[in-house]
């Protein structure tokens, strides 16, 4: 059984962001991008630090 090294959930994302696998993107009320909900609830506001782009080269 291959045993693997503890990382932690920061470092995997900065090295999946190194290797061009994730990609962060701005969003919010005055970015390029802004996040809406798809059914209920349209007129509040979505709140997220911070929001991946996963990039699948299948």
């Amino acid at each position: 059984m291959i045993e693997l090294k503890k990382i932690s959930s920061e470092d995997l994302l900065q090295e999946l962001i190194y290797r061009k696998v994730l990609e962060p993107i701005d969003v919010g009320i005055y970015k390029e991008f802004e996040l809406k909900r798809k059914y209920k609830n349209r007129d509040k506001p979505i709140n997220f630090d911070g929001v991946m782009l996963l990039h699948n080269d299948n």
